[in-house]
């Protein structure tokens, strides 16, 4: 990963009211995160007690941005992120739709983070990896992506049953479902293999890409071959 870039925050404390102060709610940021390698992070989310497929219903800013409490040269919202549940990874959620806080990265900031950083829009796909905190839910983490997007369209209800959570990664990251925009699955795709070969096995990864390369349609085909003969790795 790129190192940070410093921050050259001018907006003073005092005009930022905490949201942690009226919410009790702190963020998880923490500086290391911002170097940590992706095979990681991927298990760190791993252990995730609860973690569920979902598309993103609204996002709503709660409170003022504050600076963060675990790097105070940037600027974060506290998010509540509502979402309906397509599938269930890990865990049991206590509702659907549900909702979980993200402190993200504010508008405010002057300068770019340098990592990538998640920031929620109604109608993604992605996969979420939570912690109950009292009586909410929590993302494992603050401010950078912990979440995997999912590029593959929908699946049925119990495609993951009889696999383990990270091989139900795997599979949804790496196996067509339904009204899959082939675009975006091919743009993603070296990070849908590598995680899949993280979360799941190397041997179940190759699987899946070799029953890609057999898809019948030519660009999700072609893009198979393509990621297999490049052998790459995002980072």
């Amino acid at each position: 990963m790129q190192q940070v870039t410093r921050f050259g925050l001018t907006v003073g404390l005092a005009v930022l009211a905490g949201c942690a102060g009226r919410t009790g709610i702190n963020d998880y940021v923490r500086k290391s995160d911002y170097l940590m390698p992706y095979a990681e992070r991927l298990l760190f989310e791993s252990r995730a007690p609860i973690i569920v497929l979902g598309r993103v219903l609204d996002a709503q800013d709660v409170g003022d941005a504050t600076p963060s409490a675990g790097d105070s040269r940037v600027i974060v919202q506290l998010t509540r992120i509502t979402i309906d549940i397509e599938q269930v990874v890990k865990g049991i959620p206590a509702t659907n739709p549900m909702w979980f806080y993200y402190f993200t990265f504010s508008a405010l900031n002057r300068t770019s983070l340098g990592v990538p950083c998640y920031l929620p829009a109604v109608g993604q796909r992605r996969l979420f990896f939570l912690t109950p905190a009292g009586n909410i839910y929590r993302s494992v983490g603050d401010l950078t992506d912990y979440t995997l997007p999912v590029m593959t369209g929908t699946h049925p209800k119990d495609f993951c049953r009889g696999k383990t959570p990270g091989c139900c990664i795997a599979n949804i990251l790496l196996v067509p479902g339904t009204n899959m925009d082939v675009r975006f699955f091919r743009a993603y795709l070296t990070y849908a293999h590598y995680a899949a070969g993280v979360l799941c096995s190397k041997t179940v990864a190759r699987r899946l890409m070799e029953l890609l390369e057999r898809n019948s349609d030519k660009a999700i085909a072609d893009a198979a071959r393509e990621e297999v003969r490049a052998g790459s790795n995002p980072y």
